[in-house]
């Protein structure tokens, strides 16, 4: 895929993390598979977290563009994925991304073990500090409240 494909930054060859919404992206597609599957209701969700977000204005497909940065995850696997966002994103953006991703795991209603193990990994990758990482999980609970 190139640019023109897909909206996102990555070469033809090998797809690859170059901006902060790519690397934000990429946390959040490793947040939606953290269960093990990955759902078209969780895909609408992030396809929507991707449209309204002003860091993603310029993406022309978002099916395509999650793709592409579902591939590069597949080409460089999780770890050295992780080591790519640390090393693209600042302090608030890694933030930004923290809270990005329990929106994404506790979109269907429910947080499963390998979830909050995923958010616990994400939190200690990305430098995020517990009191911060509390903080978000209960606005994020709040806002998802049906009862």
């Amino acid at each position: 895929m190139n640019k023109d494909k897909c909206g996102c930054e990555c070469s033809a060859n090998f797809p690859s993390l170059h901006s902060k919404a790519d690397a934000i992206c990429a946390v959040l597609v490793l947040a939606m598979s953290s269960d093990g599957k990955i759902k078209d209701r969780e895909m609408k969700h992030l396809e929507e977290t991707l449209r309204i977000n002003p860091l993603f204005s310029k993406i022309k497909n978002y099916k395509k563009y999650i793709a592409c940065i579902a591939e590069s995850i597949y080409s460089r696997g999780r770890e050295s994925t992780i080591e790519s966002v640390k090393s693209i994103l600042d302090k608030r953006f890694r933030e930004t991304a923290y809270a990005m991703s329990v929106q994404m795991v506790m979109s269907d209603g429910k947080t499963v073990p390998s979830e909050h193990k995923f958010l616990d990994k994400i939190m200690r990758e990305l430098n995020i500090h517990g009191v911060l990482a509390g903080k978000i999980k209960s606005v994020v609970a709040i806002l998802k409240r049906t009862k």
